[in-house]
């Protein structure tokens, strides 16, 4: 069970450097480790984007391509400016491939989304949907495309995410090791993998991500 929490409503925190916002809440996969209030299911909200006053802007939304408001809302980004000067937003919790289409695929690069991270945080076999949108991100131009794993939760073993890193290795993407609940190292608390298993994918994933930074 999820010991952290996930505040509902939509969200802006504006810091010297940056801005936080949240544009919609709701996700139809109901995956065990979400931080996405599970009452809330297919009740999806959307709110309106807030007055954007920072060129780096993070969005916090478990899953904003589930909406059919996601394309709009991403196209809006094109057009704002901050004393003048483009923005930069990016998807926090990274693109779930079910919902990533050639077109939304466009309308990141055209609105300058950043940081391009990929949900692959289930099994294996969806390597080839995995792919598909790595290869329609790289064609509208992205180069540096990273792939998020949970880590550290039964439903995921660390064979399995062995053998997923094996394969970004092909596609030279680089990993994050998100582990269950939010947890950072050094406080990483076993939860379904061995402590050695922890250890060794952490280090795994340091050196794989050093291999592909430089090339």
């Amino acid at each position: 069970m999820l010991k952290k929490t996930y505040s509902k409503g939509p969200q802006n925190i504006i810091t010297d450097d940056f801005q936080v916002i949240r544009l919609s809440e709701g996700c139809p996969n109901k995956c065990p480790w979400c931080f996405e209030h599970k009452e809330i299911g297919e009740a999806w909200k959307v709110f309106p984007i807030p007055k954007i006053v920072r060129r780096e802007v993070r969005i916090t939304d478990m899953n904003l391509l589930a909406k059919t408001e996601a394309l709009g809302l991403i196209q809006s980004f094109k057009d704002i400016r901050v004393d003048g000067k483009v923005v930069y937003p990016w998807l926090v919790c990274g693109i779930d491939y079910r919902f990533l289409t050639s077109e939304i695929a466009q309308a990141l690069k055209d609105s300058r989304f950043v940081n391009i991270h990929i949900a692959w945080d289930w099994r294996y076999s969806d390597q080839k949907k995995i792919k598909k949108s790595v290869d329609m991100l790289k064609k509208v131009g992205y180069r540096d495309i990273s792939i998020f794993m949970v880590c550290n939760h039964p439903a995921v073993s660390y064979r399995e995410n062995c053998k997923k890193l094996d394969m970004c290795k092909y596609w030279g993407c680089k990993v994050n090791d998100c582990f269950f609940d939010n947890q950072i190292s050094p406080d990483i608390i076993p939860v379904a993998w061995k402590p050695d298993d922890i250890k060794a994918f952490r280090k795994m994933v340091r050196k794989h991500n050093q291999i592909v930074g430089f090339g």
